[in-house]
């Protein structure tokens, strides 16, 4: 008797890792009311920034590329900022505007001198769903 390999595709559908690789320009929702983060500002013009205890932002968005973020106040654009998700390593990078209809609330993206992996986004959304 011998034995005789058959591919089929629902084998190969569970045979193949769970983990899936993720399209840089996918966007996902972290969940209704978004997630709670810490922006801190560190300017080019000022050396108190290590004294800044950061401006309180909601993420609305995440991709790999960038995280969409809301604030109550503007923000300054000419400036490097480190992004605080609790329970997740702090981010740097910069803001660019967003248009918004919303006239109480700023947005912002904060791209990250990094994108974020595959692993690390799938945290943020899963976790914090």
């Amino acid at each position: 008797m011998s034995l005789v390999k058959v591919h089929t595709k629902a084998l190969e559908k569970m045979m193949a890792p769970v983990h899936h690789c993720v399209q840089p320009d996918i966007a996902f929702s972290p969940g209704l009311g978004g997630l709670a983060a810490r922006l801190h500002k560190s300017s080019i013009h000022s050396d108190i920034s290590r004294f800044d205890i950061g401006s309180r932002v909601t993420v609305s968005r995440l991709s790999k590329r960038c995280l969409y973020l809301q604030s109550s106040k503007r923000l300054e654009l000419k400036a490097s900022y480190e992004l605080s998700l609790q329970g997740f390593y702090e981010l740097t990078g910069y803001l660019t505007p967003v248009s918004s209809s919303d006239m109480n609330t700023f947005q912002y993206k904060f791209h990250s001198n990094t994108w974020l992996t595959d692993e690390q986004l799938m945290r943020l959304v899963i976790d914090y769903d």
